[in-house]
């Protein structure tokens, strides 16, 4: 990979074959088409029906995202190995525009990626690795910066090092781990959709997802969700969601884009964000577990102390 000015270039990529753009659905396509790829998640793997819904969503918004002024991350996790979450973040790659990935990345070679123009929707895999609590500090940096629509990611020229380069990284990334809801730092969740994958018994997935058998299959899903996006463009672009009531904006930043296309195709989906919105917002974080522990062994201390002797 080598860099000239403000241009990024990827060598040992054909240009025709890196991140390549998505040619939309020739025929004009109604709601449906999100039911039909959700439907499809849940038929190659174990996950809930809400969750599939927010992961094509999410594959929605990458059609779109520069309309916004925020670009959730998008979070797949599980407890353990074997419980799918590298396979389903590559299904969902097969259904974003200029997808590049599952890859593991250097913070530099992250940079440059994200400040490509057009820029790569990108996918990593360990993200744990790479932008949790011990991972790498700049790349974590880069990967927030990236939410918002002014956000610059600042590096010393490579000839002179008296001179700063702004980046700009603003875009989709999406990202699997283990345990990223608690390896993760807490200003990366607060900008991140989180899937929750459940390790699947015997006979609870339909049909195994297979490389070469789906692949085409996932991306004709993302040729459909392409056109409905470019079919709705200037009602979504347009839209103020009506949230619900949430305890701060934080929510309304990350949910934005998703409640919007939600609410330009479909009520029925539109309800089901909100109610995905509300379950999220009324879940108690881990800090909230913390901070609730210590408020009842300090009421425990209280009621008992005077009991105490010595």
């Amino acid at each position: 990979m080598t860099e000239t000015n403000n241009e990024t270039k990827v060598t040992d990529v054909p240009k025709d074959q890196f991140a390549q753009e998505v040619e939309a659905w020739p025929k004009p396509v109604d709601a449906s088409c999100i039911d039909d790829a959700a439907a499809q998640l849940m038929r190659n793997f174990h996950i809930d029906e809400d969750w599939a819904y927010v992961g094509v969503l999410w594959d929605t918004h990458t059609y779109c995202y520069s309309e916004f002024e925020y670009s959730p991350r998008l979070i797949v996790t599980a407890p353990g190995p074997g419980h799918g979450k590298t396979r389903f973040l590559e299904a969902l790659s097969y259904m974003a525009e200029r997808p590049y990935g599952p890859l593991i990345a250097t913070e530099a070679a992250y940079v440059r990626l994200a400040s490509r123009n057009p820029r790569p929707t990108l996918f990593f895999d360990e993200g744990d690795k790479l932008f949790g609590k011990h991972g790498d500090g700049n790349m974590t940096q880069a990967l927030n910066e990236a939410f918002q629509e002014c956000g610059m990611f600042l590096r010393c020229g490579e000839s002179n090092f008296d001179d700063l380069v702004p980046k700009r990284v603003f875009g989709p990334d999406a990202m699997c781990g283990i345990d990223l809801h608690l390896n993760m730092m807490g200003s990366t969740l607060e900008r991140s959709l989180t899937i929750p994958m459940v390790k699947a018994k015997y006979g609870q997935i339909q049909e195994k997802f297979r490389r070469r058998q789906h692949r085409d299959l996932y991306r004709k899903h993302g040729q459909k969700v392409k056109r409905l996006v470019l079919d709705n463009l200037e009602d979504i672009r347009s839209r103020e969601p009506a949230f619900p009531e949430l305890p701060d904006e934080r929510f309304e930043d990350k949910w934005w884009p998703i409640l919007a296309i939600a609410e330009s195709v479909s009520d029925t989906l539109a309800q089901r964000v909100r109610r995905i919105i509300q379950r999220e917002a009324d879940t108690p974080t881990k800090e909230d577990w913390k901070l609730k522990l210590i408020i009842d062994l300090c009421r425990i201390y209280d009621e008992q102390s005077s009991q105490w002797s010595g």
